[in-house]
């Protein structure tokens, strides 16, 4: 079978639902059975580490808050 070049699509969700979008498209993946056309579902963050009053904090920070990335 030939390999299938795979794309990115950017889904627009409202602020703060960023992981329940995730988590219905993944549900929604396993019960159309469809992981062979959708391969990825990804919310973009980076880690971020701040220094308050001596003390190290690591967070994941969103890079772009409403968008969703589906591969």
């Amino acid at each position: 079978m030939a390999e299938v070049e795979k794309c990115w699509f950017a889904i627009h969700t409202y602020s703060g639902y960023e992981e329940r979008v995730k988590k219905n498209l993944e549900q929604r993946i396993k019960s159309m059975d469809s992981g062979d056309e959708i391969f990825q579902v990804l919310i973009p963050t980076e880690e971020e580490i701040e220094i308050k009053r001596w003390a190290k904090t690591h967070h994941c920070q969103k890079i772009c808050p409403v968008i969703s990335l589906l591969k």
